[in-house]
C-alpha cells in the first residue's frame, strides 16, 4: 500500500503537493512494447489526477520492492492493465488521505556513509543442475493445477540460474562499496538505497525510526538486489541475481538505522 503525506494550501481544500511511496517493482509493459511510457508511476499520477484533478502536484518513488513485483497478480501487460492497476492504487492512495497530517518540516540534515559488501560466492553447476531439475518439475505441477502466477515466478528462477551460469569468478570476487545517504527533514526522513532492498528490511528501517521514512531505491547508482538473510534459503530469482553474501541487507539497514538515529 501506498503511504502518503501532503502539504496543505490555505486557499484550497485539497493538498498541494502529494509524494507518494509505493513498495513495489514499477514495471506492468512487456518487453514488446517500443512505446514511451512512465509505466506504473505515470498510470498512478494519472489515475491520481482524475479525482484530484491536475492542481496537485503528484510524485512517486519506488520503496524496498526488490521481492515485490506486479508479475504475481497482473492480467496483462499492456495498456490496459496498466490503467487498471494505476486505478487500484490511486483509490487506495485517495483512501489514505484522510488519515494523513501535516508534518513539522526542518531545513535538511545530510547524512552519507559508506558499506563494504562481500560478494556471494557462486555455485557450482552441479548445484544449478539439480535446482534447474528441480524448480522445472515443480513449474510444471503448478501449471497442471491451473496456477499460472506461481509458475510465473518459477520460470524467472530459471531466467536467473541461466543468467547466473554465464557469469565467471573474476565477476564476483572482492567487495563492493555502497554509498547510503540520509536526508533529515523535521518529522521527516528520506532514506536512499542504491539498490532494490527486500520489503521486510525496508520495514525494519520504517519501524526502527521516530521520523516518517520515505525510502527512495534505485537511488545514487544501482547495485542490483538486496535480499533479506533467510531469503537466501529458497534460490528464487532475485537471490540468484544479487551479487551480494547473506546478510548484506542487513548490514545496510543497521547503516540507515545509525543515521536516522
Amino acid at each position: 500500500m501506498a503511504r502518503v503525506r501532503w502539504c496543505w494550501s490555505i486557499s484550497q481544500a485539497q493538498p498541494s503537493a502529494i509524494f507518494g511511496s509505493f513498495p513495489c517493482h514499477p514495471t506492468v509493459m512487456g518487453a514488446d512494447n517500443l512505446a514511451i511510457s512512465a509505466d506504473l508511476p505515470g498510470s498512478f499520477r494519472r489515475q491520481f489526477k482524475t479525482v484530484l484533478g491536475n492542481t496537485p502536484w503528484i510524485a512517486l518513488a519506488t520503496s524496498a520492492a526488490g521481492d515485490i513485483s506486479t508479475r504475481h497478480t497482473r492480467q496483462g501487460q499492456g495498456f490496459d492493465e496498466l490503467e487498471r492497476l494505476g486505478v487500484l492504487m490511486a483509490g487506495q492512495a485517495y483512501a489514505l488521505l484522510s488519515t494523513a497530517r501535516p508534518l513539522a518540516l526542518a531545513l535538511p540534515d545530510i547524512h552519507s556513509t559508506v558499506v563494504s559488501l562481500e560478494h556471494n560466492e557462486l555455485l557450482s553447476p552441479e548445484t544449478l543442475a539439480s535446482y534447474t531439475h528441480l524448480i522445472q518439475a515443480r513449474m510444471h505441477a503448478e501449471l497442471q493445477a491451473g496456477y499460472v502466477a506461481q509458475a510465473r515466478t518459477l520460470e524467472t528462477a530459471l531466467q536467473g540460474i541461466q543468467a547466473v551460469q554465464m557469469k565467471t569468478p573474476a565477476q564476483e570476487e572482492g567487495a563492493r562499496d555502497m554509498t547510503l545517504s540520509v536526508a533529515l527533514l523535521g518529522e521527516l526522513a528520506l532514506a536512499a538505497v542504491p539498490g532494490e532492498l527486500y520489503n521486510r528490511l525496508g520495514a525494519a528501517i520504517k519501524r526502527a525510526s521516530e521520523r516518517f521514512v520515505v525510502l527512495l531505491g534505485y537511488t545514487n547508482g544501482y547495485a542490483g538486489y538486496l535480499p533479506s538473510r533467510e531469503a537466501y534459503e529458497e534460490l528464487d530469482y532475485e537471490v540468484l541475481m544479487s551479487s551480494f553474501a547473506p546478510g548484506s541487507g542487513e548490514r545496510l539497514v543497521e547503516a540507515i538505522e545509525k543515521m536516522l538515529a
